[in-house]
């Protein structure tokens, strides 16, 4: 019967986002995506087992296969979080990434993603935004080079041949965060983030 319902279990699991690239990292917030990920999947055995006259399974079978799912399924993404972290720190699973901002947010959010470098960041330079101009001109971001200006993303992008631009929130303003969306729009392999949440 469970062999019969793994293609389900395993819809379960993508509909939870538990297949995202990068989900790997999410700690509590993957655990309990898993938990309601194996509930759901044993809330289906009892489903089948109903609607199927003919098999019959145990309250406690469904209970034990609720609690082992949940154990063996953490257990193997714990590994796995391991395994993509130490590969991390070996140089391998490394996103090239671009910070746009020079403040003191982007200058903090420079230093720690290359202080961990498990977390997959390797920053490639400093982009400009209009209200950080003049304190970059005057100094460098964490001895990072400013590669441009906020309104040559798209270009800068290109030129790198970076994977992620890392916006720091306080360095830009809605228009402008519009504006970077709108020329990164047509690069789908390039993902704009927010500093904000990206270390919680």
């Amino acid at each position: 019967l469970c062999t019969a319902l793994l293609p389900l279990w395993l819809g379960i699991f993508s509909i939870q986002g538990l297949y995202q690239s990068d989900s790997e990292l999410e700690g509590p917030q993957e655990l309990s995506r898993i938990f309601h990920a194996c509930g759901t999947g044993s809330m289906l055995l009892v489903m089948v087992s109903f609607l199927n006259t003919h098999l019959f399974v145990a309250r406690g079978w469904v209970i034990g296969v609720w609690v082992l799912t949940i154990v063996f399924v953490s257990l193997a993404r714990v590994g796995r979080r391991l395994a993509i972290r130490s590969m991390r720190r070996s140089g391998l699973l490394i996103k090239k990434t671009l910070v746009l901002g020079s403040n003191g947010e982007a200058r903090t959010l420079a230093e720690q993603m290359q202080m961990q470098p498990q977390s997959g960041y390797r920053v490639l330079g400093i982009v400009n935004t209009p209200r950080d101009a003049q304190t970059a001109i005057e100094t460098e971001v964490s001895a990072l080079p400013v590669l441009g200006e906020i309104h040559d993303i798209g270009e800068l992008v290109a030129r790198t041949g970076a994977q992620e631009v890392v916006a720091a929130a306080s360095s830009l303003d809605r228009d402008e965060l519009l504006a970077v969306f709108e020329q990164l729009q047509p690069m789908p392999h390039v993902k704009l983030r927010l500093s904000s949440g990206l270390y919680e």
